[in-house]
Protein backbone atom coordinates (compact mmCIF):
# COMPACT_ATOMS: atom_id res chain seq x y z
CA UNK A 1 0.00 0.00 0.00
CA UNK A 2 1.64 3.43 -0.56
CA UNK A 3 0.19 6.86 0.04
CA UNK A 4 -0.04 10.32 -1.13
CA UNK A 5 0.20 13.46 1.29
CA UNK A 6 -0.64 16.64 0.85
CA UNK A 7 0.38 19.95 3.12
CA UNK A 8 1.22 17.39 6.17
CA UNK A 9 2.11 19.57 9.46
CA UNK A 10 5.75 19.00 9.94
CA UNK A 11 6.18 16.76 12.92
CA UNK A 12 8.59 19.48 14.62
CA UNK A 13 9.76 22.67 14.14
CA UNK A 14 12.34 24.91 15.08
CA UNK A 15 11.51 27.86 17.36
CA UNK A 16 8.38 28.66 19.60
CA UNK A 17 6.13 29.33 17.61
CA UNK A 18 2.56 27.62 17.75
CA UNK A 19 2.53 28.38 14.04
CA UNK A 20 3.85 25.07 12.47
CA UNK A 21 4.85 25.28 8.76
CA UNK A 22 2.42 23.62 6.84
CA UNK A 23 -0.91 24.33 8.78
CA UNK A 24 -0.14 28.22 10.16
CA UNK A 25 -2.67 29.68 8.21
CA UNK A 26 -5.49 26.77 7.68
CA UNK A 27 -8.51 27.84 7.68
CA UNK A 28 -11.65 26.01 9.09
CA UNK A 29 -14.52 25.08 6.18
CA UNK A 30 -17.38 22.66 6.07
CA UNK A 31 -16.35 20.68 2.86
CA UNK A 32 -13.47 20.80 -0.24
CA UNK A 33 -13.35 19.51 -3.49
CA UNK A 34 -10.42 18.71 -5.10
CA UNK A 35 -9.02 16.81 -8.34
CA UNK A 36 -6.91 13.60 -8.32
CA UNK A 37 -4.80 12.62 -11.37
CA UNK A 38 -3.27 9.79 -11.84
CA UNK A 39 -0.03 8.98 -13.76
CA UNK A 40 0.30 5.49 -13.37
CA UNK A 41 -0.10 2.78 -16.14
CA UNK A 42 -2.37 0.57 -14.44
CA UNK A 43 -5.23 1.39 -12.48
CA UNK A 44 -5.40 2.93 -9.02
CA UNK A 45 -7.47 1.80 -6.06
CA UNK A 46 -8.21 4.62 -3.43
CA UNK A 47 -7.79 2.03 -0.08
CA UNK A 48 -8.11 5.04 2.97
CA UNK A 49 -7.92 8.74 3.68
CA UNK A 50 -7.02 11.16 6.02
CA UNK A 51 -7.58 14.64 7.11
CA UNK A 52 -7.34 17.49 9.21
CA UNK A 53 -9.85 19.06 11.74
CA UNK A 54 -9.93 21.32 14.29
CA UNK A 55 -12.83 18.97 15.91
CA UNK A 56 -11.61 16.83 18.56
CA UNK A 57 -14.01 14.36 19.67
CA UNK A 58 -16.69 12.50 16.94
CA UNK A 59 -17.84 13.50 14.03
CA UNK A 60 -19.52 13.13 10.58
CA UNK A 61 -17.96 12.79 7.11
CA UNK A 62 -18.96 11.74 3.71
CA UNK A 63 -16.73 11.16 0.58
CA UNK A 64 -18.32 11.45 -3.05
CA UNK A 65 -16.27 11.53 -6.16
CA UNK A 66 -17.28 11.49 -9.92
CA UNK A 67 -15.33 11.21 -13.13
CA UNK A 68 -13.09 14.39 -14.65
CA UNK A 69 -12.46 17.51 -13.57
CA UNK A 70 -14.29 19.48 -10.45
CA UNK A 71 -14.14 22.71 -12.67
CA UNK A 72 -16.47 20.87 -15.64
CA UNK A 73 -19.19 23.41 -16.35
CA UNK A 74 -22.70 23.01 -14.81
CA UNK A 75 -20.73 19.81 -12.08
CA UNK A 76 -19.31 21.96 -9.03
CA UNK A 77 -22.23 21.21 -5.97
CA UNK A 78 -24.73 19.54 -7.92
CA UNK A 79 -24.49 16.50 -6.13
CA UNK A 80 -26.62 14.40 -8.88
CA UNK A 81 -22.90 14.07 -10.66
CA UNK A 82 -21.68 13.12 -7.96
CA UNK A 83 -21.16 8.82 -6.40
CA UNK A 84 -21.24 8.12 -2.44
CA UNK A 85 -18.74 6.81 -1.64
CA UNK A 86 -18.32 6.69 2.40
CA UNK A 87 -20.42 7.91 5.25
CA UNK A 88 -20.24 7.35 8.98
CA UNK A 89 -18.13 8.74 12.59
CA UNK A 90 -15.04 8.68 13.05
CA UNK A 91 -12.60 10.56 16.09
CA UNK A 92 -11.69 13.79 15.39
CA UNK A 93 -7.91 14.24 17.36
CA UNK A 94 -8.28 18.29 17.31
CA UNK A 95 -5.01 20.47 15.81
CA UNK A 96 -1.88 19.94 16.65
CA UNK A 97 -0.91 19.57 20.42
CA UNK A 98 2.36 21.55 20.92
CA UNK A 99 4.75 20.32 23.86
CA UNK A 100 7.69 22.13 25.24
CA UNK A 101 10.71 20.51 26.35
CA UNK A 102 14.46 21.42 27.79
CA UNK A 103 17.23 19.68 25.10
CA UNK A 104 20.78 19.59 27.55
CA UNK A 105 24.04 20.25 25.21
CA UNK A 106 28.15 20.30 25.78
CA UNK A 107 30.16 18.76 27.68
CA UNK A 108 28.92 18.63 31.24
CA UNK A 109 25.24 19.11 29.35
CA UNK A 110 25.50 22.85 31.34
CA UNK A 111 23.97 24.52 27.97
CA UNK A 112 20.15 24.25 28.24
CA UNK A 113 17.98 24.78 25.37
CA UNK A 114 13.90 25.25 25.11
CA UNK A 115 12.50 23.13 22.31
CA UNK A 116 9.19 22.84 20.97
CA UNK A 117 7.60 19.83 19.10
CA UNK A 118 4.17 19.29 17.58
CA UNK A 119 1.81 16.35 17.34
CA UNK A 120 -0.42 17.01 14.55
CA UNK A 121 -3.00 13.55 14.32
CA UNK A 122 -5.05 12.79 11.24
CA UNK A 123 -8.42 11.86 11.69
CA UNK A 124 -8.65 8.55 9.81
CA UNK A 125 -11.46 7.09 7.49
CA UNK A 126 -11.13 3.11 7.70
CA UNK A 127 -10.67 1.12 4.98
CA UNK A 128 -13.71 -0.39 5.86
CA UNK A 129 -15.24 2.71 4.40
CA UNK A 130 -13.90 1.94 0.84
CA UNK A 131 -14.17 -1.63 0.70
CA UNK A 132 -17.43 -3.39 -1.83
CA UNK A 133 -19.55 -5.95 -0.49
CA UNK A 134 -18.05 -9.09 0.02
CA UNK A 135 -14.67 -7.60 1.17
CA UNK A 136 -13.18 -10.11 4.22
CA UNK A 137 -15.48 -12.83 3.22
CA UNK A 138 -15.64 -14.02 -0.27
CA UNK A 139 -12.79 -11.32 -1.37
CA UNK A 140 -9.39 -11.12 0.22
CA UNK A 141 -9.53 -7.68 1.55
CA UNK A 142 -5.68 -7.58 0.98
CA UNK A 143 -6.91 -7.77 -2.70
CA UNK A 144 -7.28 -4.29 -5.13
CA UNK A 145 -10.74 -6.25 -5.63
CA UNK A 146 -11.94 -5.19 -2.35
CA UNK A 147 -12.36 -1.83 -2.81
CA UNK A 148 -14.64 0.51 -5.01
CA UNK A 149 -13.12 3.48 -5.88
CA UNK A 150 -10.93 3.39 -8.81
CA UNK A 151 -8.80 6.03 -10.79
CA UNK A 152 -8.68 4.83 -14.63
CA UNK A 153 -4.97 5.12 -15.83
CA UNK A 154 -4.03 8.53 -16.81
CA UNK A 155 -7.67 9.48 -15.47
CA UNK A 156 -8.84 11.89 -13.30
CA UNK A 157 -11.38 12.26 -10.88
CA UNK A 158 -12.93 14.57 -8.42
CA UNK A 159 -13.36 14.21 -4.05
CA UNK A 160 -15.81 16.19 -2.38
CA UNK A 161 -14.87 15.56 1.14
CA UNK A 162 -17.49 17.73 3.96
CA UNK A 163 -18.54 17.25 7.35
CA UNK A 164 -21.79 18.78 8.57
CA UNK A 165 -20.15 21.86 10.54
CA UNK A 166 -17.30 23.70 9.89
CA UNK A 167 -14.27 21.98 11.28
CA UNK A 168 -12.36 20.40 7.87
CA UNK A 169 -9.13 22.22 8.12
CA UNK A 170 -7.82 23.05 4.88
CA UNK A 171 -4.69 25.48 3.36
CA UNK A 172 -5.57 28.53 1.30
CA UNK A 173 -3.09 28.39 -1.68
CA UNK A 174 -1.53 32.18 -2.50
CA UNK A 175 -1.15 32.18 -6.46
CA UNK A 176 -2.99 33.89 -9.59
CA UNK A 177 -3.25 30.86 -11.65
CA UNK A 178 -6.03 29.58 -12.92
CA UNK A 179 -8.16 27.14 -10.54
CA UNK A 180 -7.30 23.23 -11.13
CA UNK A 181 -3.76 23.89 -12.26
CA UNK A 182 -1.57 23.80 -9.15
CA UNK A 183 -0.05 20.17 -8.23
CA UNK A 184 -0.44 20.60 -4.29
CA UNK A 185 1.24 17.05 -3.95
CA UNK A 186 2.48 14.20 -6.03
CA UNK A 187 4.02 10.32 -6.54
CA UNK A 188 4.98 8.74 -9.23
CA UNK A 189 1.41 7.48 -9.52
CA UNK A 190 -0.80 10.56 -8.55
CA UNK A 191 -0.99 14.20 -8.36
CA UNK A 192 -3.51 15.71 -5.78
CA UNK A 193 -4.68 19.58 -7.36
CA UNK A 194 -5.73 22.82 -5.62
CA UNK A 195 -9.35 22.68 -5.01
CA UNK A 196 -12.16 24.89 -3.91
CA UNK A 197 -13.72 25.29 -0.25
CA UNK A 198 -17.53 24.39 0.40
CA UNK A 199 -19.03 27.18 2.90
CA UNK A 200 -22.46 24.71 3.11
CA UNK A 201 -23.25 21.26 4.19
CA UNK A 202 -24.18 20.17 1.48
CA UNK A 203 -22.07 22.02 -1.22
CA UNK A 204 -24.13 24.45 -3.32
CA UNK A 205 -24.46 25.63 -6.99
CA UNK A 206 -24.46 29.26 -6.11
CA UNK A 207 -20.55 30.11 -6.46
CA UNK A 208 -20.90 32.87 -3.31
CA UNK A 209 -21.26 29.75 -1.11
CA UNK A 210 -17.62 28.77 -2.11
CA UNK A 211 -14.24 30.43 -0.72
CA UNK A 212 -13.18 33.14 -3.08
CA UNK A 213 -9.61 31.64 -3.44
CA UNK A 214 -8.18 28.45 -4.01
CA UNK A 215 -7.49 25.70 -1.26
CA UNK A 216 -5.41 22.74 -1.04
CA UNK A 217 -6.42 19.54 1.10
CA UNK A 218 -4.39 18.71 4.04
CA UNK A 219 -4.71 14.93 4.79
CA UNK A 220 -3.72 11.72 2.86
CA UNK A 221 -4.64 9.00 0.59
CA UNK A 222 -3.74 5.80 0.45
CA UNK A 223 -4.03 3.66 -2.50
CA UNK A 224 -2.56 0.00 -4.26
CA UNK A 225 -1.85 -0.56 -7.74
CA UNK A 226 -3.68 -2.65 -9.74
CA UNK A 227 -2.49 -6.54 -10.13
CA UNK A 228 -1.45 -7.23 -13.56
CA UNK A 229 -3.68 -8.99 -15.78
CA UNK A 230 -6.60 -8.31 -13.52
CA UNK A 231 -9.79 -8.22 -15.71
CA UNK A 232 -12.64 -7.89 -13.30
CA UNK A 233 -13.36 -4.40 -11.69
CA UNK A 234 -15.11 -4.39 -8.32
CA UNK A 235 -18.91 -2.40 -7.88
CA UNK A 236 -18.51 1.39 -7.56
CA UNK A 237 -21.59 0.93 -4.96
CA UNK A 238 -20.04 3.02 -1.27
CA UNK A 239 -19.68 1.02 1.71
CA UNK A 240 -20.96 2.41 4.30
CA UNK A 241 -18.95 2.49 8.07
CA UNK A 242 -21.28 3.81 10.71
CA UNK A 243 -24.07 6.21 11.45
CA UNK A 244 -26.59 8.37 9.41
CA UNK A 245 -26.11 11.34 8.50
CA UNK A 246 -27.69 14.40 11.04
CA UNK A 247 -30.82 16.17 9.73
CA UNK A 248 -32.56 19.30 9.76
CA UNK A 249 -31.12 22.73 8.58
CA UNK A 250 -28.40 23.55 6.20
CA UNK A 251 -25.40 24.83 7.15
CA UNK A 252 -24.22 28.13 6.41
CA UNK A 253 -21.17 30.45 6.61
CA UNK A 254 -20.12 33.25 4.45
CA UNK A 255 -18.03 33.51 1.87
CA UNK A 256 -18.00 34.44 -1.77
CA UNK A 257 -17.35 32.29 -4.74
CA UNK A 258 -14.18 31.35 -6.82
CA UNK A 259 -13.18 34.07 -9.27
CA UNK A 260 -13.91 31.73 -12.15
CA UNK A 261 -17.41 31.60 -11.68
CA UNK A 262 -18.04 35.27 -11.75
CA UNK A 263 -19.97 37.78 -9.98
CA UNK A 264 -23.71 36.40 -8.41
CA UNK A 265 -25.99 37.24 -5.42
CA UNK A 266 -26.18 34.70 -3.08
CA UNK A 267 -29.48 33.29 -2.07
CA UNK A 268 -29.14 32.09 1.21
CA UNK A 269 -29.37 33.89 4.19
CA UNK A 270 -26.17 33.70 5.84
CA UNK A 271 -24.19 34.50 9.78
CA UNK A 272 -24.20 38.44 9.94
CA UNK A 273 -20.61 39.25 10.47
CA UNK A 274 -18.26 42.07 9.86
CA UNK A 275 -15.42 40.46 9.63
CA UNK A 276 -13.84 39.41 5.61
CA UNK A 277 -15.64 37.24 4.22
CA UNK A 278 -12.96 34.53 4.78
CA UNK A 279 -14.87 32.15 7.79
CA UNK A 280 -17.48 32.53 10.18
CA UNK A 281 -17.78 29.61 12.47
CA UNK A 282 -20.88 27.23 12.87
CA UNK A 283 -21.56 25.49 16.19
CA UNK A 284 -20.00 22.21 16.34
CA UNK A 285 -22.61 19.23 15.64
CA UNK A 286 -22.69 17.48 19.29
CA UNK A 287 -25.22 15.28 18.69
CA UNK A 288 -25.67 12.73 15.40
CA UNK A 289 -29.19 11.21 15.54
CA UNK A 290 -29.43 7.57 15.67
CA UNK A 291 -32.65 6.80 13.70
CA UNK A 292 -32.05 5.38 10.30
CA UNK A 293 -33.75 6.71 7.48
CA UNK A 294 -35.45 4.18 4.76
CA UNK A 295 -32.53 3.16 2.46
CA UNK A 296 -31.87 4.55 -0.89
CA UNK A 297 -32.96 2.50 -3.78
CA UNK A 298 -29.36 3.45 -5.40
CA UNK A 299 -27.34 2.35 -2.89
CA UNK A 300 -26.51 -1.39 -1.70
CA UNK A 301 -25.21 -1.74 1.87
CA UNK A 302 -23.03 -4.00 3.18
CA UNK A 303 -24.11 -6.76 5.74
CA UNK A 304 -24.58 -5.11 8.94
CA UNK A 305 -23.55 -1.55 8.22
CA UNK A 306 -26.07 0.90 7.26
CA UNK A 307 -26.22 2.45 3.27
CA UNK A 308 -25.68 6.72 2.94
CA UNK A 309 -28.71 8.48 2.19
CA UNK A 310 -29.50 11.36 0.48
CA UNK A 311 -27.81 14.26 2.21
CA UNK A 312 -29.40 16.14 4.43
CA UNK A 313 -28.99 19.55 6.26
CA UNK A 314 -27.70 19.31 9.69
CA UNK A 315 -29.61 21.14 12.78
CA UNK A 316 -28.53 25.34 12.54
CA UNK A 317 -27.76 26.34 15.94
CA UNK A 318 -27.10 29.92 14.85
CA UNK A 319 -29.95 32.89 14.87
CA UNK A 320 -31.13 34.47 11.56
CA UNK A 321 -30.28 31.06 8.98
CA UNK A 322 -32.39 30.74 6.57
CA UNK A 323 -33.11 27.07 6.54
CA UNK A 324 -33.19 26.72 2.74
CA UNK A 325 -30.95 27.25 0.23
CA UNK A 326 -31.65 27.91 -3.17
CA UNK A 327 -29.80 27.40 -6.33
CA UNK A 328 -29.39 30.35 -8.48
Amino acid sequence: EMVISSNLPSPSENGLSDANPNIADAQNVVGIVFDVHSKSNVTVYITGLEFYTSMKGSLFYEIYTKKGKYNEAGTLGDLSFYTPISSGLVMGPGPCIYEDSSVTSGLDDSVATLERTSLCPMAVIPKEGFMVDGAGDSIDTNSTEAYSLSIPVNGTKTFYVTLASANLLVRPIATTNSFDTTVVASTSHLDIHDGVASLTYPFSTNPDLFHDGKMSFIGSLHYKLEIPGRTDVPSAMPSMVTSSPPSGNSTTIEGNGPNQFGSLSPTTTTHPTTAPPTISLVPSISTIPTSMPSKPPFLRCRPGRPCLPPPTPPPSESPGVDPTATPP
